[in-house]
């Protein structure tokens, strides 16, 4: 099953559940980056990034490319997507670069706002899974198997005080932060109650019943 899950791409991240801040010595603490799930399939000279349903997303982001120069081994890192913009995560930006389809109009894109990898898990390296490994020694095998750099950024964490820094994520505006049970093990597609999602910032969805439009025919509002 080891080699399968990277040959025939069969890895699937693990999904986080809603929580609210708190502190504990059995959690590390990281922030919530706004930006796209991946997963990508490394090893010397090939990227292989994916988002969470598993589309491959080389052509949209061909900036990643280098990410294949920061790895000796093969291996499956999952993390986030991100385009920042004045320090914070700019997922607007992010999110019309996703639509794209003209190769010149993405070319343009990936040098005007490149996208970074931001890594936080290791699934998989040189042939073995890592999924039954704790995460803090999952976190440590992610260091030594990657190097920073060609778009690759490896998160921060901190222990035990994550109100402390939910409260600086607070002040200035991001989204939220991520609190991981130190010894959890990777339970690929299944939403886990040992990681949860804080949001500061909220989102919702919402359904447009109709469009009332002004003179010129453009829109004025909507309900």
């Amino acid at each position: 099953m080891s080699q399968d899950l990277y040959e025939k791409r069969l890895a699937r991240p693990m999904l986080l559940t809603e929580g609210s801040p708190f502190n504990s010595k059995d959690y590390i603490f990281e922030l919530k980056f706004d930006g796209i799930r991946a997963l990508t399939y490394l090893e010397p000279g090939q990227v292989d990034l994916r988002n969470k349903r598993n589309k491959w997303l080389n052509p949209t982001y061909p900036e990643l490319n280098g990410l294949a120069h920061t790895v000796q081994k093969r291996c499956i890192i999952d993390g986030e997507l991100v385009i920042m913009s004045r320090g914070k995560p700019d997922f607007y930006t992010l999110q019309k670069r996703s639509l794209l389809t003209d190769p010149y109009k993405i070319e343009r894109a990936s040098k005007r706002h490149p996208v970074l990898f931001i890594a936080y898990d290791i699934l998989y390296v040189d042939g073995k899974e890592c999924l039954r490994m704790p995460l803090l020694e999952r976190k440590a095998l992610l260091a030594k198997t990657v190097q920073e750099g060609h778009g690759l950024v490896l998160t921060q964490y901190i222990e035990e005080q994550g109100i402390t820094l939910f409260e600086q994520v607070k002040a200035r505006q991001l989204e939220g932060i991520i609190a991981k049970k130190k010894d959890s093990i990777y339970q690929m597609g299944i939403r886990s109650k040992n990681w949860l999602k804080i949001k500061h910032l909220k989102d919702a969805d919402f359904i447009i019943c109709g469009v009332i439009r002004n003179e010129t025919g453009g829109i004025k509002s909507l309900r």
